[in-house]
């Protein structure tokens, strides 16, 4: 009889050992950070040509960055591919972007969306970048959702999501 006492209390705990950690596991995870890029190779551009620009859409710009977050689930490396469309509106010049983006790190993977716009005009000349992120987890984050946004004009560009 003790013996199925235990057994009882052993799968009771173990019932609620699992029903807490799905609840964890379900709770967004706020996150916070910043991301540094550089280049990688030349972009290619087509189209008509608007004022300081060599075309109205740039195809294959490519990014290599490093990401560092509150949460070490969404730092590591990243590889970016991303294509812009350009139109110019008075003094005021806007791309509308859109592309993948893979992320590596010792225990896992993401990859996913990004999308956004940059922006600038001839009397404020620092692009602003707003970017749109929706990756999922791969590895050790199999399950796991990234939703958040980076931006920035000069680099490190902010980082603010959650993961889910």
């Amino acid at each position: 009889m003790l013996s199925t006492m235990r057994s009882a209390a052993v799968l009771a705990m173990g019932a609620l050992l699992a029903t807490a950690m799905i609840g964890a596991a379900a709770e967004p995870v706020e996150v916070t950070g910043e991301s540094t890029c550089e280049t990688v190779g030349a972009s290619v551009w087509s189209g008509e040509p608007l004022p300081g620009l060599p075309g109205s859409r740039q195809t294959n710009y490519v990014q290599e960055c490093t990401n560092r977050s509150s949460d070490e689930r969404f730092s590591g490396d990243e590889h970016i591919v991303v294509t812009c469309d350009f139109s110019v509106d008075g003094e005021t010049t806007l791309g509308t972007c859109w592309g993948t983006a893979t992320k590596q790190n010792e225990r896992g993977a993401w990859a996913g969306t990004i999308s956004g716009t940059t922006t600038w005009s001839d009397t404020a000349p620092a692009h602003v970048h707003v970017m749109n992120l929706d990756f999922l987890g791969a590895g050790d984050y199999e399950g796991l959702r990234f939703k958040g946004v980076i931006e920035g004009t000069d680099y490190p560009w902010t980082i603010t999501g959650t993961i889910e």
